[in-house]
């Protein structure tokens, strides 16, 4: 049986990407051989994330956002999962057929330009910045898209990661009336 204890720590952010530098406090657990986990929870090894995210139902996908810390994207391609339809009965298998149009996104380095790739092919540029979630009002890294992009110009990311190489976001989709709605959530895993 593993040391499990709890440790508040503030983590130093660097101006990666053209990103401003930030150091918000957060909790971390060390649960024995697994290293260290936002909020506590033991994540399966990152090569399980996909069905473990999958497997989740939409409670659980707000918990792990809300507890999950604002950390920078890996330089390069991360793998995307689309979790549209967590509570429906055929969710996974949607999750699954999301997975043929978009593939994630890439991190292009020494900048804040993040490309989405759908089909295979690099599209969709959005601008990564730290922000304020819509959700609970702490810090998170949003992707904004009004700036680059015409056919998702009123898209809104944000993104936590909430296991190593984990990160897990809402997308917020702006309405006519100026208000954002909730659309669906998406997570990206790193190599």
């Amino acid at each position: 049986m593993g040391a499990c204890f709890m440790v508040w720590m503030t983590i130093g952010m660097s101006s990666w990407s053209g990103l401003p530098a930030c150091s918000p406090g957060l909790v971390m657990v060390w649960d024995g051989g697994a290293g260290w986990i936002p909020g506590g929870s033991t994540p399966p090894p990152r090569e399980r994330a996909t069905e473990w995210l999958r497997a989740m139902s939409s409670r659980e996908l707000w918990t792990r956002y809300r507890l999950g810390v604002a950390t920078p994207l890996p330089v390069g391609r991360v793998k995307g999962v689309a979790l549209p339809c967590p509570d429906a009965r055929f969710g996974e298998l949607i999750s699954r057929s999301a997975g043929v149009v978009w593939q994630g996104k890439i991190a292009t380095e020494g900048s804040n330009l993040l490309l989405n790739r759908f089909f295979g092919v690099r599209s969709v540029p959005g601008r990564m910045f730290w922000g304020t979630s819509r959700v609970d009002g702490l810090p998170c890294l949003l992707v904004d898209y009004s700036q680059t992009s015409w056919v998702y110009a009123n898209v809104r990311d944000e993104l936590r990661m909430i296991a190593p190489g984990v990160y897990l976001g809402p997308m917020f989709r702006k309405q006519r009336d100026g208000s954002e709605r909730f659309e669906m959530f998406f997570a990206l895993i790193a190599p």
